[in-house]
């Protein structure tokens, strides 16, 4: 099956046979995860980064806001009911994945920095 990702949307699917698809990135954010280990992928689309700016539409739709989509994208492609926060939280793919994501962002700081 074919899964469009829209603006401010997430598809999550463990069937291998399935895509997920985006379009018109633009200014937005994909945000994808595939783990081969637990045959589960996902793809988020978020327009801003942060739900502070708006708390109303964040409840309403969570996928628009990173700290609020991220989240929801790993709950959902991890367990069909959803993790509790602590589960997420100590799952070691998800904290190798946020490990790397914070090197990778500290390398870049310096990198900026030096310029």
């Amino acid at each position: 099956m074919r899964h469009i990702v829209g603006v401010g949307d997430m598809k999550v699917s463990s069937d291998p046979a399935d895509v997920i698809v985006t379009h018109a990135l633009g200014t937005c954010l994909g945000i994808v995860v595939h783990d081969p280990v637990a045959r589960v992928g996902g793809m988020l689309h978020v327009m801003l980064p942060t739900s502070t700016i708006n708390p109303d539409k964040a409840r309403l739709n969570p996928y628009m806001f990173v700290d609020t989509g991220v989240p929801e994208l790993f709950r959902q492609a991890y367990e069909p009911d959803g993790m509790t926060v602590d589960e997420f939280d100590t799952y070691l793919p998800v904290v190798k994945t946020l490990t790397q994501f914070n090197e990778g962002y500290d390398t870049f700081v310096k990198w900026v920095s030096e310029k």
